[in-house]
């Protein structure tokens, strides 16, 4: 009988709230009732009545029964039309009755023939008492929550509800379903805090038993946050005083709290400092309070900083540079640098620094100056000469590290001693440090002295985790940074989330959008959730050796052939989350007013809405489009194959290929699934037909000549993008920046370049005693020599 206390619970208020009316106007208006001639019922009464055993008395129609002493027999009447519903302490003259088998003729009956008179709801209420004394406490209850619906003024009833759930109580427990027990008890409690049961004992005696068998089950299976949160709420309701068992189940983890604090201090001195640190954490888990156990497991922390990392997709390469591998650029800025990096986005484009130093323009737009800051390690320093060294390669064509926007703009670049480098630009560029967002080295041949620029090393590599170590001749390292980072790669990020409620994780790098929503909607005090400084772009990116997706119209049909916004919305859970929408093309769309990575978004061209007619006619011209051109080749006309889809291994990616794939054979576009390698975003193999990204650009100005020309990630062959993304490049103030970013994106819209699906605000997770992210993060470890690591102190602390 699950939950019974709490259905009771609604119902006791109705019983409390009744006023019985006075035994004195009861009489009274017996008086009016009594009165009339007195017939012949008690000298020749009827035959009586059949009582229905059958059926429990709750599901029969409401009856009176009158004993008449002649004979003994019993006889159903209406119910009495009493005030109170309770009988009359005198009982002289007669009473005016109608038989339920013959409710339309009154019978009078005098008070001296009558034996007794049961009312309606005393024989229920007897009945539930007798089925409580039986243990049927199932059959009772249901007697009992019909009285309290039905008859809640019952004379009686609230004494026998205590006793019901007490009883019933008490054979939960014997049957060790002490949650229900427990359940029971406190109504009892709540309706009458001194309740003794049959057998002498109390209510609070009987609690504090069952609570002692709760509070000892959290505590032997480690659950101690309920533990701590249930014996929080029993000891500011009922005290030591009343439950006796809270002060032992209180002294059992402190006693086990500072068995590991002992433990702590030994491992310490050892010099155990990763194990000291693992049974710090427990110690807090168990007991957060325990004396000296914080400044404890702080000094555990501080002497050998770990943190662990989910991650939703794994890194096989480190690349900080790369826009279209979430997992590669996070990993990059660990093991590798930008020559000139990211930092957040700023009033205009985006803000920018270098590991090597500092980094400036002047105000003309054409010129850029280098400072070096000094620093030796054991493998040598990094100086202006390997600053400018690495710039002139990058402006030689000669060179397989040949940046040809770089070399287009930069006119000479100069050392100016051990710690300057100076570069002449041949025209105005409104960000030039921002063409430099490279590796730092050439990654095949890295420098001696690019170890002093490295903040971790791969220590360790398994299928599912990496582990990395701080770089012991990084330059720039702080004590108080992670000592150890590992990475645990999760296939389903809310697995994640638990890990990091459970405090098994202290950071998320990337929520799946639902999960984000969630947690941003129900947060809770030890997760701090925040968003990315730059969203992630998800196209569907076409193989243009295929003819049908080298053609705008066939993939114009398939924008109109997916249900963009469906998806969405189901990859969000149905909740919403502020910049996540269907985009028009390949760059950010605005999330707010003064959104300085939005400049290249044109917000006036229409979206295209999920049509699947509009998508079926597009398909057929297509078609014909084709057949055409290849007639006039007398050649015959392309046969539209299933399409491959090939997507990373990422949960968003997987769920919306996955309807995607459905959605087009509905439309007898067939489609096969072609799931990537771990850690692989692209298909070098090219053999697919659409291939799914998840792109994140933080300068379209610099960002669209990487992407969508010949050369870039897309490839496009169409002239007008080509030449459109060249005068990008050639842009020499915002004004003509915005105007020529704009024109690019509708280009993109009216070619079709990229089949544009949604832009997500991503979001990481981390632990509330995980401290140092900037406000703008863009790279998860871009601060990671600012994080701090505190004990954490949970629930209720």
């Amino acid at each position: 009988m699950s939950n019974m206390a709490s259905r009771f619970e609604y119902r006791h208020d109705m019983v409390a709230s009744a006023r019985p009316g006075s035994r004195r106007a009861a009489g009274l208006a017996f008086a009016v009732i009594l009165a009339g001639a007195v017939s012949a019922f008690a000298q020749d009464p009827p035959v009586g009545d059949a009582i229905d055993t059958t059926h429990p008395l709750y599901q029969q129609r409401p009856y009176d029964l009158i004993t008449v002493k002649r004979d003994g027999s019993q006889h159903k009447i209406l119910p009495l039309e009493l005030p109170v519903r309770e009988l009359p302490v005198q009982k002289s003259g007669t009473l005016k009755v109608r038989l339920e088998r013959e409710p339309a003729d009154e019978v009078v009956i005098r008070w001296a023939d009558i034996q007794s008179v049961d009312l309606w709801e005393d024989m229920v209420l007897a009945e539930a008492v007798e089925r409580t004394g039986a243990s049927e406490h199932d059959e009772a209850f249901r007697h009992l929550v019909y009285l309290l619906d039905k008859y809640p003024r019952t004379k009686g009833l609230d004494a026998a509800v205590q006793n019901h759930l007490f009883a019933t109580a008490e054979s939960d427990a014997a049957a060790s379903r002490f949650t229900m027990a427990f359940s029971g008890l406190e109504e009892v409690y709540r309706r009458n805090p001194n309740y003794v049961g049959g057998s002498g004992r109390t209510v609070t005696a009987a609690l504090s038993s069952v609570v002692n068998e709760i509070l000892k089950a959290y505590i032997e299976s480690g659950q101690y946050a309920h533990a701590r949160r249930l014996l929080k709420r029993l000891e500011s309701q009922y005290g030591d005083e009343r439950l006796a068992s809270l002060a032992d189940a209180r002294r059992a983890m402190i006693d086990r709290a500072s068995a590991k604090a002992a433990e702590v201090r030994k491992l310490l001195g050892e010099n155990q400092l990763q194990e000291a640190q693992a049974v710090s954490r427990e110690m807090l888990r168990i007991w957060p309070k325990l004396e000296g156990g914080f400044e404890l497991a702080r000094d555990a922390a501080q002497r050998y900083p770990i943190v662990t990392v989910g991650v939703a997709a794994r890194a096989v390469r480190f690349d900080p540079s790369a826009i279209d591998d979430w997992a590669a650029r996070r990993v990059g800025r660990l093991v590798g640098r930008e020559l000139v990096e990211y930092v957040g986005p700023g009033p205009e484009g985006g803000r920018y620094a270098t590991p090597f130093g500092s980094v400036q323009r002047d105000d003309g737009d054409q010129f850029l100056a280098f400072q070096v800051r000094p620093a030796e390690g054991p493998s040598g320093r990094p100086t202006a000469y390997d600053l400018a060294e690495r710039l002139m390669d990058l402006a030689n064509p000669a060179s397989d590290q040949y940046a040809p926007g770089w070399a287009d703009l930069a006119r000479s670049i100069r050392a100016d001693g051990a710690f300057r480098v100076e570069v002449d630009l041949r025209r105005p560029h409104v960000l030039a440090e921002s063409l430099l967002r490279v590796p730092i080295a050439p990654t095949d041949r890295p420098p001696p002295w690019l170890t002093v620029l490295q903040p971790y090393v791969v220590k360790e590599t398994k299928e599912t985790e990496t582990l990395f170590t701080v770089n012991a001749e990084f330059i720039r390292k702080r004590p108080t940074q992670p000592a150890e980072l590992r990475e645990r790669y999760y296939e389903d990020s809310s697995e994640a989330v638990e890990a990091l409620i459970r405090g098994d994780l202290l950071v998320i790098d990337r929520l799946f959008p639902g999960d984000a929503a969630r947690l941003l909607e129900s947060p809770r005090p030890e997760i701090v959730v925040r968003p990315y400084a730059a969203p992630t772009l998800h196209w569907l990116i076409p193989n243009l050796k295929n003819p049908f997706l080298d053609n705008a119209t066939f993939r114009r049909a398939l924008v109109f052939s997916i249900p963009r916004q469906t998806i969405l919305d189901r990859m969000l859970g149905g909740k919403r989350l502020p910049g996540c929408r269907l985009i028009t093309g390949p760059f950010p769309a605005p999330r707010g007013d003064g959104d300085s990575v939005a400049y290249a978004y044109d917000t006036r061209l229409a979206e295209r809405d999920f049509d699947p007619g509009v998508g079926l006619l597009l398909i057929s011209m297509a078609k014909n489009q084709l057949a055409k051109a290849a007639e006039k080749k007398s050649e015959p006309p392309p046969e539209l194959k299933p399409l491959v889809l090939a997507f990373p291994e990422d949960k968003s990616a997987r769920f919306a290929c996955a309807i995607i794939a459905e959605q087009l054979k509905m439309l007898n576009v067939p489609c096969e699934l072609k799931p990537l390698p771990p850690g692989q975003t692209a298909d070098p193999s090219g053999e697919y037909d659409l291939l799914y990204a998840a792109v994140t650009i933080v300068e379209p100005l610099v960002d669209a000549p990487r992407i969508l020309p010949r050369g870039g990630m897309v490839g496009s062959t169409s002239p007008y993008i080509n030449l459109a993304t060249r005068r990008v490049e050639e842009a020499t103030s915002w004004r003509e920046v915005r105007e020529r970013m704009l024109e690019l994106h509708s280009l993109a819209y009216s070619e079709v370049t990229v089949i544009p699906l949604w832009q997500i605000v991503e979001h990481f997770a981390h632990s509330a005693n995980v401290r140092g992210f900037d406000e703008r993060t863009v790279n998860l470890y871009q601060d990671i020599e600012r994080w701090q690591i505190e004990p954490m102190v949970t629930d209720e602390e």
